[in-house]
């Protein structure tokens, strides 16, 4: 599962979440990932834990973080 993301200015992160079939880092038709759980690592230690932000991937695989204070995600 690849994640793509970008970083807004009104301090959100949006992003697709698909399957890459191909292994070619982009997307196919078909090929997204609805409800795959997006998270920010906060701790970093590569695993989602309990108090991290997540957010679920809609229908198209589209997810998305709003409200973040200023930094480095």
């Amino acid at each position: 599962v690849i994640a793509a993301y970008t970083l807004n200015a009104r301090s959100g992160i949006t992003g697709v979440v698909f399957n890459d079939t191909l292994g070619d880092g982009a997307a196919a038709t078909g090929v997204a990932a609805a409800g795959a759980v997006a998270y920010i690592d906060t701790n970093g230690n590569a695993r989602r834990d309990a108090g991290e932000p997540t957010a679920v991937a809609d229908a198209g695989g589209n997810y998305a973080f709003r409200g973040l204070a200023a930094g480095t995600y």
